[in-house]
């Protein structure tokens, strides 16, 4: 699963995010950091074999800003675009 997490205003720390993600997922693995004064935004691939999972972690993301934008969605379907 490709999972992009997005903050516009105040910062996420990538190294908070990273030990959410490598306690719930199976395998984690960074893509594009990016980070401009005026938001974040993180890309990882993300093995998740859970789905009860992605909630647990979307909620423990969200406790770290609660304004975060999270979008998770398969990536091996983007190759058919």
């Amino acid at each position: 699963m490709y999972l992009v997490i997005t903050s516009q205003r105040e910062k996420i720390e990538i190294n908070e995010v990273a030990e959410i993600l490598e306690n719930y997922c199976d395998e984690v693995d960074l893509q594009r950091y990016d980070s401009t004064p005026e938001r974040t935004e993180i890309s990882f691939i993300v093995d998740i074999n859970k789905t009860n999972e992605i909630s647990i972690f979307t909620s423990k993301i969200k406790k770290l800003n609660n304004e975060v934008s999270i979008n998770l969605m398969d990536y091996q379907d983007l190759n058919e675009v």
